[in-house]
């Protein structure tokens, strides 16, 4: 697959991110450059499809997974995970959100104000996967500043989409345990309301 970052290079806002996300969910795009390793092990086809939509109504996904529960013959976890969604979405698009998940029941919901060049306090963010052996994957949800985020894609953002995704909420949606569907069920309300 070849990095080829010139897409990303011309994006001028935060919903250009969001659309050029959207089209390396679908296949569309061979490269993202938060992505460099290639397209992420999503599961079934809806959930996929589900992700683009998001990403083409104002949210930018920065790490999404469903839910995991691995076990061995033996009926012993081996790797478990939370269904998850990482996220940036703009001022405007934070009361479509909240109210798409009004009477949603999630481990965590959290909006992380905008990012800034330096943070006194910087929040590690949230297990969400783990293994047998209690050691945890990467987690998500951690506080980005702005040089984090340039180097998130590819370091050569334009001004612009820089400047709109480091104005942007951090979102953080957790499901409550590996089966649950609540998270996806609130973000297809999201992609419903898109232009209303």
């Amino acid at each position: 697959m070849s990095a080829d970052n010139t897409p990303w290079q011309a994006a001028l806002s935060l919903a250009d991110l969001g659309r050029l996300t959207g089209d390396w969910l679908a296949g569309r795009l061979d490269y993202h450059p938060g992505h460099p390793d290639g397209a992420l092990d999503l599961g079934p086809a809806e959930i996929i499809d589900l992700l683009v939509a998001i990403n083409r109504c104002g949210m930018v996904t920065l790490v999404a997974q469903t839910g995991l529960d691995e076990r061995d013959g033996d009926g012993v976890p081996v790797r478990w995970r939370h269904p998850a969604v990482w996220a940036l979405l703009a001022d405007k698009d934070l009361p479509r959100l909240n109210s798409a998940f009004t009477d949603v029941h999630l481990y965590e919901q959290s909006a992380i104000p905008r990012l800034t060049w330096h943070r006194k306090r910087v929040r590690a963010g949230y297990d969400v996967t783990w293994f047998r052996d209690r050691r945890f994957d990467a987690p998500i949800g951690r506080d980005m500043h702005t040089r984090d985020l340039r180097r998130w894609f590819g370091g050569q953002l334009s001004r612009s989409a820089l400047a709109e995704a480091s104005a942007a909420w951090q979102v953080v949606l957790i499901g409550r345990d590996a089966a649950d569907t609540e998270l996806w069920r609130g973000l297809k309300r999201f992609a419903a309301t898109a232009g209303k």
